[in-house]
């Protein structure tokens, strides 16, 4: 009998090409469920069309009370019209579930990076430098993966 992995992704937008592309990689060795939520969806949204972070985070906690999660993937971005990050969301799931296993992915690794440290890394002491890596290290994240490599690193994850 294969082992079983089960994914949740968070994300802005539909990601179920790279979910199924991840199930066909590891289709001989692993049966892979996976389940999205899309940020953005409708059901986030409070009565005047505004993004309702509370929203976000009951339904965060409605699946994973669900299922067993092997992995939760984590988009850092969701656009402009969403005031919080990807490290918002792992921050939600840590204060609830400590141990699951989190990938946060970005097509702009720069960006997660300045988000955390600052831009200018040139005026930033290396006591400050410590304290931010420290800060990103508390997300307890088990990797960080560039948008366009996410799914490669994933497959290489679950068959570990």
């Amino acid at each position: 009998m294969r082992p079983e992995k089960h994914i949740l992704l968070v994300d802005d937008e539909s990601q179920n090409n790279d979910l199924e592309n991840i199930q066909r990689n590891l289709i001989s060795e692993i049966d892979v469920s996976y389940s999205q939520i899309e940020v953005l969806s409708p059901e986030h949204l409070d009565n005047s069309a505004n993004f309702d972070v509370e929203k976000l985070k009951a339904t965060l906690f409605d699946f994973i009370k669900r299922v067993h999660y092997d992995l939760i993937l984590v988009d850092y971005d969701y656009g402009a019209d969403v005031e919080i990050s990807g490290l918002d969301v792992i921050d939600i799931i840590r204060k609830e579930y400590k141990s699951i296993d989190i990938v946060l992915y970005s097509a702009d690794q720069k960006k997660v990076i300045s988000d955390v440290v600052g831009d200018d890394l040139s005026k930033c002491t290396p006591e400050d430098i410590v304290r931010d890596i420290n800060k990103l290290l508390n997300y307890k994240i088990s990797k960080i993966s560039r948008r366009d490599a996410y799914v490669s690193d994933v497959v290489h994850m679950l068959r570990d």
